[in-house]
């Protein structure tokens, strides 16, 4: 059965049911770090160390796109705390 199927059957959240059946392909779509922060928040504990990971990587990648102080405050509110610092560097030479 499909994700869709399952969680029609079961009265559960599709997103839910993806993450159970499919853990890596749900992290491979992430694309924001809000999106991560969503996902780590809801996510089984076995799951938190690769969503972490990949969190980073995409803090990492919006890093270098800040151009202004309010960009780099969003990106402090939605990142993980091992990458808060770097956030507060780039705020720095604003």
């Amino acid at each position: 059965m499909k994700a869709k199927e399952i969680s029609n059957l079961l009265g559960m959240d599709v997103n839910q049911v993806e993450i159970i059946i499919n853990p890596e392909d749900v992290i491979s779509k992430l694309t924001t770090p809000a999106e991560a922060k969503a996902l780590y928040q809801e996510c089984p504990r076995s799951m938190k160390s690769a969503v972490v990971k990949k969190w980073e990587e995409l803090t990492q990648t919006a890093i270098p796109l800040l151009t202004t102080p309010a960009e780099a405050k969003a990106l402090y509110q939605e990142c993980p705390r091992s990458m808060e610092p770097a956030v507060i560097k780039v705020l720095a030479k604003m």
